[in-house]
């Protein structure tokens, strides 16, 4: 019913994916980092959003491709291009890194202040 539909929108807040100062909404696919809104790409977003879920956790660049359901034949570089736009739209904030993993991939690690 339509009644259902609103209260499940506003209990959509609830599931917001939190990682320090960076907060995530997969419904409305926002990202905040701080107060201020992030502009991601889908592909962005969703490499944000896996890293966020899973802090720590190494991702080879495979892992992190698959995601893209493009093809390319230069994983690595079709991956760190992603990355590398995605560490600058962070930047602004140094509670929050994508580190490299030398020879493995990448992991997402953020200060819990």
């Amino acid at each position: 019913s339509p009644h259902m539909q609103t209260r499940k929108e506003e209990n959509s807040s609830c599931k917001m994916t939190v990682a320090g100062r960076l907060r995530i909404s997969p419904e409305s696919r926002q990202a905040f980092l701080g107060e201020k809104e992030i502009m991601l790409t889908r592909k962005e977003f969703d490499l944000l959003l896996l890293f966020a879920e899973n802090p720590n956790k190494v991702f080879t660049c495979d892992q992190l491709y698959d995601l893209s359901e493009q093809t390319a034949y230069n994983v690595d570089e079709v991956v760190k291009a992603h990355i590398k736009s995605l560490r600058q739209k962070l930047s602004d904030d140094d509670s929050v890194q994508i580190k490299n993993v030398w020879g493995v991939g990448y992991r997402f690690c953020y200060n819990r202040k």
